[in-house]
């Protein structure tokens, strides 16, 4: 296979070997030029002087003379003008940085693009008009004036800050362009090449064409294509649109060659789920296919990580061209969330306290079982604290022992912008000193690139009179985008991993590109501008459609010299646009065949279980250890929730109650089911104890109604540690006021109906054996209410949730068995563990969130009735569950039906 590099190579050499000083290259990036200046030894046998290889780049700042400012000053700079202009009217940094970005994207939009900013404005000002126009009244209100001048200011905000910046030989890169082009025979002069080539290059902006073009013109210039006739001369294909239009397709001298129609490929199509799915495939494909001439292209860098960990053994040399982005290192959401702890606290009335939701997450950051154990114990006896007594806000003090341990005062009050960054200094230097977290390099540069961040914004607030916690988390982030981590690799050999941009004008045997879906390759209407569509459009800016029609080039040209390509998609099928492949995927299926026969299309669907997913293999052999702690469960008293806890999921079952793990406490602002329950069923209590041995009548209804309320209150309090007065909580105890309610009516109904009730008892522990087996089992649990109706006894289980009665019909076993009639089992449960107790006994429940709240009894309506007396029948359904928690059971694991497993989800 002839690279296009190596073509190039072969071009320059044949036509100036002995001139190469007077020779430059223009390549579209910095990455292509080890591979060229490779390509150019190969060709040669002896020791020569390379040509001048640039970068666009670096070749227009050349003719510029302006050095490009990063993102961060070109902020700052433009927030000066800003309040220029606006004087006391200007807004806060944090507010201005929302919308600065965007005009500091779109100013680089114009300068490429060579927009007469004026007009466009004015243009853009005069639109802004029309829509807030009133044709009824003709006026517009306070809040339209100030938007409107808003616009009218743009071209001013354009004007100014471009003379800012070239006053002190400043500029961002569309404006290096503009002046470049703006000016190009003066400055072309100052570029001493007899040759320049330009060499692999697709859009061109208006300000790159008519520099690029100037040199051609001259007779300097000039343009190596790299394109293949698939997507050129058919004029549908959106990747050849822009070649399209720089070459004239009948010149037989250019470069547009055949390696679509001519070559065999064998193209494989995967659909899996997930990022760790799509890693772990790669790793399987990179088993088969190996290092050499083999690229991974990565359309979601976030998967860097994942991909690196499924490296398989057998790869021995890599190279990571791309930067690993500092925002997705797991210390810069630890940073994020102090700084949003700082915001917080700045916000608050007192400045005194944390609220539990930016709190919890900052102390739950692994970083700090990695500092010492001492500062992980402190840690976690404050999170135990703020979840076990549900605490919303936390005092600053309360955190006292975290500085006092960690010798920073991370958690203080009224700290200033300058002070917060000086205290997350420390932190990097805290971490640096701490072997177990530098040691590893990636650990070491990340942290090393933080405190380069910290430094950088520190210049920034030492200026600034004040700064607040809100403007310097957003001015973090901004800081932190603009720095990767940088790999080192062998560029030249083994295997290369890259971006798409880093792509271009390289070429590999064998490709594997990842996240192949629509809205990531192409990325579709992800603009972030203040220029409408239409606008764009008149004035002749690109649009997100040029933007796809760029990347429509870049994989069809990455994929026109492979010999085998495999393209994976995440086919989950979750959010917008999931699942759904990329459109370039979907064109290779519909053509290349009928374009090209020679080349082969497989499709496949992988199930991640294939790639060993590691929750869904999880399988515990049973064995006699286990059997024995299970017989000891049974021995000791099962409860009904734990029967169906294994019916549902035996692995949930075994996680919980052989291993005997608890879920983690949370606070939370809303109510969790299971506390909405204990405080209905508390506060029902507290309202019938008073009654119990008495028939009730209406005076204890009257009561117990003018009780409700207060009753339920103090439930609440006692349960959260708190009043139910705002919020959800507020929302939750108005919902339970009406579950009383109901109960209450429908007692109150049935006295009406000349009914007679009893409450025996209210909230009965109970622990009954059952004598099955050998060995004796116990059934234990809580009964809510022990009543008589009309003399006969009812074992009542109040409900919050939805009960029908097809709940409690026990038709067949089998459903009973395979646990899929949980509530008819449990009130089983109940009725074998107590109906010797009483001669006329029937158990049921009352559902309180049912719109007719009425009594539920169990029904036992199995056709083995006809042949087995009751009592037999209920000891065949515990037999048979017995033996098969003990005898039947070899192994636990996870029921991939079960939705609502505590630790296998």
């Amino acid at each position: 296979m002839q690279t296009f590099l190596n073509q190039v190579a072969k071009h320059i050499l044949e036509n100036h070997q002995n001139e190469l000083l007077d020779i430059a290259i223009v390549l579209p990036n910095r990455r292509s030029h080890v591979f060229l200046k490779e390509e150019l030894a190969k060709e040669i046998d002896q020791n020569i002087w390379a040509p001048k290889i640039y970068s666009l780049e670096d070749f227009v700042a050349e003719l510029s003379d302006l050095a490009n400012l990063d993102q961060l000053d070109l902020i700052l700079e433009l927030y000066e003008i800003h309040k220029q202009i606006e004087q006391e009217k200007a807004e806060l940094l944090d507010e201005f940085l929302n919308w600065g970005n965007i005009l500091l994207h779109d100013f680089n939009e114009v300068d490429r693009y060579l927009v007469d900013a004026d007009e466009l404005y004015a243009f853009l000002s005069e639109a802004r008009a029309l829509e807030v126009w009133n044709v009824d009244t003709g006026e517009i209100t306070d809040f339209q004036k100030k938007y409107l001048a808003f616009w009218k200011k743009m071209g001013r905000y354009y004007h100014l800050f471009r003379a800012q910046l070239t006053a002190s030989k400043k500029a961002y890169q569309g404006l290096s362009f503009r002046i470049a082009a703006e000016e190009i025979e003066k400055r072309a002069e100052r570029i001493p090449y007899k040759k320049i080539y330009f060499a692999g290059f697709n859009a061109l902006t208006k300000a790159e064409e008519i520099v690029l073009k100037h040199f051609e013109s001259i007779g300097t210039g000039q343009f190596l294509w790299d394109a293949d006739s698939f997507y050129m001369k058919d004029k549908n294909q959106e990747a050849g649109k822009f070649l399209r239009k720089q070459l004239n397709l009948s010149n037989p001298n250019l470069w547009i060659q055949n390696h679509f129609k001519d070559s065999e490929k064998a193209i494989d199509i995967y659909g899996i789920s997930g990022q760790i799915g799509q890693a772990k495939l790669v790793g399987e494909i990179l088993t088969k296919a190996g290092e050499k001439n083999t690229a991974v292209v990565l359309a979601d860098e976030n998967l860097l990580i994942p991909i690196l960990d499924s490296i398989p053994k057998e790869i021995e040399t890599f190279n990571v061209t791309m930067g690993y982005p500092l925002s997705n290192a797991s210390l810069y959401d630890f940073f994020e969330k102090y700084l949003q702890l700082c915001q917080q606290i700045e916000a608050e009335t007192s400045k005194n306290n944390y609220f539990y939701k930016d709190l919890i997450p900052f102390l739950e950051h692994p970083i700090w079982k990695s500092l010492s154990r001492e500062l992980e114990e402190a840690v976690q006896s404050i999170l135990q604290k703020v979840k076990s007594q549900n605490i919303l806000f936390l005092n600053i003090k309360s955190l006292e022992s975290i500085n006092s341990t960690l010798g920073i005062s991370l958690f203080e009050a009224n700290n200033n912008g300058e002070q917060i960054i000086q205290k997350l200094i420390q932190f990097c230097l805290k971490i640096d000193a701490e072997p177990s977290l530098s040691s590893s390099i990636l650990n070491r540069e990340m942290n090393y690139n933080f405190l380069k961040c910290f430094n950088r914004i520190l210049e920034f607030t030492s200026e600034a009179t004040a700064i607040s916690a809100k403007a310097l988390l957003q001015l973090y982030r901004q800081v932190v985008s603009t720095y990767d981590v940088s790999f080192i690799g062998e560029p030249l050999s083994g295997l290369q991993i890259m971006g798409v941009l880093e792509t271009r004008t390289l070429d590999f045997e064998n490709i594997i590109i990842t996240s192949l879906n629509e809205g990531i390759l192409p990325s579709g209407k992800t603009q972030n501008t203040f220029i409408p569509f239409d606008i764009k459009r008149k004035f002749e800016m690109p649009s997100y459609k040029e933007k796809d029609a760029i990347f429509a080039y870049h994989f069809y040209r990455l994929i026109q010299r492979a010999k085998n390509i495999h393209l994976i998609y995440n086919s989950n099928s979750s959010g917008l646009n999931a699942g759904e492949k990329s459109r370039f995927i979907l064109q290779l299926e519909n053509e290349i065949q009928s374009y090209n026969p020679n080349i082969t299309i497989n499709n496949r669907q992988i199930n991640t279980k294939m790639l060993k997913n590691e929750l869904e293999s999880t399988i515990i052999q049973n064995n006699e250890g286990i059997q024995e702690k299970i017989i000891q469960h049974l021995k000791n008293g099962i409860s009904p929730s734990a029967i169906n806890t294994f019916l549902t999921c035996t692995l949930d079952y075994y996680y919980k109650y052989i291993l005997n793990l608890e879920t983690v406490e949370e606070v939370s602002e809303e109510i969790e089911l299971s506390d909405f329950g204990s405080i209905v069923h508390k506060a029902l209590e507290n309202l019938y104890r008073p009654y119990i041995n008495q028939i009730l009548d209406k005076i204890a209804i009257q009561e117990i109604k003018s009780k409700s309320d207060t009753v339920l209150f103090d439930a609440f309090k006692a349960k959260l540690n708190q009043e139910p007065n705002t919020g959800n909580l507020k929302i939750a105890y108005e919902v339970s006021k009406i579950y009383l309610q109901k109960l209450v009516k429908l007692d109150e109904s049935e006295i009406k109906l000349g009914n007679e009730i009893i409450i025996k008892d209210l909230e009965v522990p109970f622990l009954k054996p059952l004598h099955l087996f050998d060995y004796g089992i116990k059934i234990k649990g809580i009964i809510d209410r022990i009543d008589t109706f009309n003399g006969k006894t009812r074992i009542i289980d109040y409900k919050t949730g939805k009960v029908e009665d097809k709940d409690l019909i026990i038709r067949k076993l089998d459903p009973l068995i395979e646990g899929k009639l949980s509530k008819a089992f449990q009130m089983l449960c109940y009725y074998a563990a107590i109906k010797q107790e009483f001669a006329n006994v029937e158990v049921g429940i009352i559902s309180l969130k049912m719109k007719e709240t009425k009594f539920i009894p169990l029904q036992l309506v199995v056709a083995e009735l006809d042949e087995h007396p009751e009592e037999e029948l209920i000891k065949m359904i515990f037999d048979e569950l017995v033996s098969m928690m003990t005898i039947k059971l070899s192994r636990f694991e996870h029921n991939t039906n079960s939705q609502y497993c505590n630790f296998c989800k």
